[in-house]
């Protein structure tokens, strides 16, 4: 199974992230669907990491309201259904312009995922990094 996800205009012109699937190698595809938000903002700067039994783990930044949260949603069924996105709050509250094109995310063995991102703390761009083991693997 292939899973890309993008950030695209919604009907509206906002910006969603929204993510696609393929189980037979490209040749047709399923998609594309928006990841759930819980706050209808704008998404972008998406990045996907598939780990362990298939798993697939989503990082995005979401602006809303003038202020940036980051998201992170996981799949145990390879992009088909999406977990309830968790949300670090307040990344870049309202007024900075730009955080830079800077999130990482990678799978880890036991079926969590690391992720790096940047935030504004007392006016300066700071790198930081969680682990999130998010579902139960059975």
């Amino acid at each position: 199974t292939v899973v890309v996800a993008w950030p695209q205009r919604d009907v509206d012109g906002a910006w969603e992230v929204v993510v696609s699937r393929s189980s037979d190698a490209g040749e047709s595809w399923v998609g594309p669907t928006p990841f759930p938000s819980s706050e209808g903002g704008e998404g972008w700067m998406v990045s996907l990491a598939e780990g362990f039994r298939g798993r697939v783990h989503a990082a995005w930044y979401e602006t809303s309201d003038g202020s940036t949260s980051l998201r992170y949603a996981a799949s145990d069924d390879r992009g088909e259904s999406w977990a309830e996105v968790r949300v670090k709050p307040d990344v870049a509250p309202s007024g900075r312009a730009r955080l830079g094109d800077y999130l990482g995310l990678t799978a880890s063995p036991d079926g969590g995922a690391y992720v790096a991102w940047t935030a504004v703390r007392s006016g300066f761009l700071r790198v930081f990094a969680s682990y999130s083991s998010w579902l139960e693997v059975p």
